[in-house]
């Protein structure tokens, strides 16, 4: 048994604190992976169970916002293709404000971009390669943040990633994602460091018992750590019985898919019942099946929010001067913009973060852009007013 980043022994034997891998393929194993619970990361409890049958992922759906409200309608779990799935705790948890614009989740676009290409090309997308793309796509985002951000914790995000072959040969891997400090063209931002990963159980020995627990896992490493059922009703559950059973018999390898899922949604539930407030956990829970039968959804809320599209251009430190810009679809760190005459219509979202505005500057606000996009409307005006001529572009 195996939690993430938890410094304690490994029941069976998962592969711990392994670096950055090669560029592709299976990453390397090294020692030492182990963190504070201080860091874990808020708003998120995300549980992978595997079982000689197959993998069991599960998540939460709460999302925690910049101004410190909530939803629980947020996606956590994403298929890739038709053989392979990911859950993850960290941006896509929680908006962090900057200059007034939200760092809203580029990762969930990116995974819901990367299922759409695999089943459109009857592409196999494994573990490994779901899980540098996930990790890519928390460096774009983390990639805008300055220090001024109200960066509390040391670790950006957390991907878990399974995945079975037709032929049932499974693979799944996690990694972490610590957050660092850097400097560049005079600025200071944040960005992500390497990764550390861990290759579990499965990949190695082939479909036996592990499980994980990532984003908040504090009250599942309680239950999973017991010997015997405590006083709260979750660890007197049935399948809680079953598993103190089997553990001190030395049989978790005799758990089966069903009993996978059992375990998932109590772990799931008891988090969200005992976590404290502060740990952001809550809303609907999302339960996935993968073996070598293919995925099968067996809870899902019903209508996730949307994922805003992946940026069409992204930019650091550039200069923009004496010309015509639209904003739709820009996200940029650090830009200056010296008489220039900029354009939103709403067909895109815009971030500007450590925004300079120097000589004369005019935004027009296309006819349709406040009823597509009424918050980035109001976003961009709150930034630019003072600083630039906002005309309204009625269409006549």
């Amino acid at each position: 048994m195996c939690v993430l980043i938890a410094a304690l022994t490994c029941e069976p034997p998962s592969a711990r604190g392994q670096t950055q891998g090669p560029a592709g393929g299976k990453p390397e194993n090294t020692a030492g992976a182990e963190r504070a619970g201080s860091d874990y990361i808020h708003g998120t409890i995300d549980v992978v169970v595997s079982t000689k049958d197959g993998f069991v992922l599960a998540t939460d759906s709460r999302a925690t916002h910049a101004d410190g409200t909530h939803s629980d309608d947020t996606q956590k779990l994403f298929t890739v293709g038709a053989r392979a799935a990911c859950v993850i705790a960290g941006t896509v948890g929680a908006e962090i404000g900057v200059d007034g614009f939200n760092l809203r989740d580029a990762i969930g676009s990116h995974l819901l971009l990367m299922d759409r290409s695999a089943r459109a090309n009857v592409a196999y997308s494994d573990a490994y390669v779901i899980a540098r793309a996930a990790g890519e796509a928390f460096g774009s985002v983390i990639g805008l943040l300055s220090p001024n951000a109200a960066v509390v914790r040391t670790i950006a995000g957390e991907v878990a990633a399974v995945s079975v072959t037709e032929s049932g040969e499974p693979a799944w891997t996690s990694f972490v994602l610590p957050i660092v400090p850097m400097y560049a063209q005079g600025v200071n931002y944040w960005t992500v460091g390497t990764p550390v990963w861990l290759l579990h159980s499965p990949s190695t020995l082939g479909l036996r018992f592990d499980v994980d627990a990532i984003g908040q896992p504090s009250v599942a490493l309680k239950l999973l750590h017991a010997s015997e059922p405590g006083e709260d009703a979750f660890s007197r559950s049935q399948i809680m019985r079953r598993f103190y059973r089997l553990k001190k018999r030395g049989r978790l390898d005799d758990f089966r898919l069903r009993d996978g899922i059992a375990l998932a949604r109590v772990l799931e539930e008891a988090t969200i019942a005992l976590a404290p407030a502060s740990s952001g956990v809550g809303g609907p829970i999302d339960i996935m099946t993968l073996s070598k039968a293919g995925q099968t959804w067996i809870q899902r809320k019903g209508r996730p929010a949307p994922f805003p599209p992946p940026y069409l251009r992204q930019f650091f430190g550039e200069s923009f001067e004496s010309g015509g810009q639209t904003l739709d679809g820009l996200q940029c760190l650090a830009c200056s913009f010296k008489n220039v005459r900029l354009a939103f219509n709403g067909d895109a979202d815009v971030e500007l973060v450590q925004a300079r505005f120097d000589g004369a500057c005019q935004l027009t606000l296309g006819p349709h852009a406040r009823e597509r996009m009424p918050r980035t409307v109001q976003l961009l005006e709150n930034l630019l007013r003072g600083k630039c001529e906002i005309i309204a572009d009625q269409g006549h």
